[in-house]
């Protein structure tokens, strides 16, 4: 049979707003943080770093609670520009963007995951619309 092939697919996809560089973030910057997060051994993957779910999380934990429960996620970007282990100390910053009203109809914030000693482990960006009454389910 021999050995397989490499095989890849070319996609054009197309630009969108979301496509945007991603800013880095620092404490100065920042409108919301959220500091002295730890992850803990159930955080981990096979190879001993935080999952990239994981820190996924952590990125949403500096997300002011305002637009948590008025809004809901429509978009994420992120760049995974570090690895992570699980004696670190986290900190969630936040800033809304620049333009972060788009159509009066979705808020946009950037974002920075980092060692609390400043090393920046996720950058990125979300955008949240507003909730549809009708979408909305009360807990």
């Amino acid at each position: 049979m021999g050995e397989p092939k490499p095989f890849f697919m070319h996609y054009d996809l197309p630009m969108n707003k979301y496509s945007r560089k991603l800013q880095g973030l620092d404490i100065e910057k920042a409108d919301y943080i959220r500091t002295g997060l730890n992850p803990g051994w159930t955080d981990m993957d096979v190879n001993q770093h935080v999952s990239h779910i994981k820190l996924v999380n952590y990125v949403l934990k500096g997300v002011p609670r305002s637009v948590v429960e008025s809004d809901e996620l429509c978009a994420m970007t992120l760049e995974y520009r570090k690895e992570c282990n699980m004696d670190s100390v986290l900190q969630s910053l936040s800033k809304f963007s620049s333009n972060h009203f788009i159509n009066n109809q979705e808020i946009e914030l950037d974002h920075s995951l980092s060692l609390e000693c400043g090393t920046e482990l996720v950058r990125g960006r979300t955008s949240w619309k507003k909730y549809c009454t009708k979408d909305k389910v009360s807990l």
